[in-house]
């Protein structure tokens, strides 16, 4: 048997999980866009 306090940790990682992959898409794609435009990190 389980409190309440587990269910809503359950559903927050849920939530974490389902938010992972499109930031991570988002990044990348800043990352990319920069590169061509060619202004990334110039030494």
């Amino acid at each position: 048997m389980t409190g309440v306090m587990t269910t809503i940790l359950e559903g927050f990682a849920v939530g974490l999980k389902s938010t992972a992959l499109p930031i991570i898409v988002i990044c990348i794609a800043i990352y990319v866009s920069h590169y061509f435009a060619g202004t990334v990190w110039h030494n």
